[in-house]
């Protein structure tokens, strides 16, 4: 199982500037800190939805 602990939003490839600039692409206007934070979410998710698929995998 995953070590949600070890959590690393710098690893996971897109910067809080790029958050920042996708959003306000859509018309929403952040503050980098707050592009962090939706960064830090972004990743807890892709990695707990990989985490479910390789629990999954390993019990069938």
């Amino acid at each position: 199982m995953y070590d949600f602990d070890k959590l690393d939003a710098q690893k996971c490839g897109v910067t809080p500037r790029e958050v920042q600039r996708i959003l306000k692409k859509h018309g929403e206007d952040i503050s980098l800190d707050e592009s962090k934070k939706v960064l830090d979410l972004m990743c807890f998710f892709a990695k707990l939805a990989v985490n479910q698929i390789v629990v999954e995998n390993e019990s069938s």
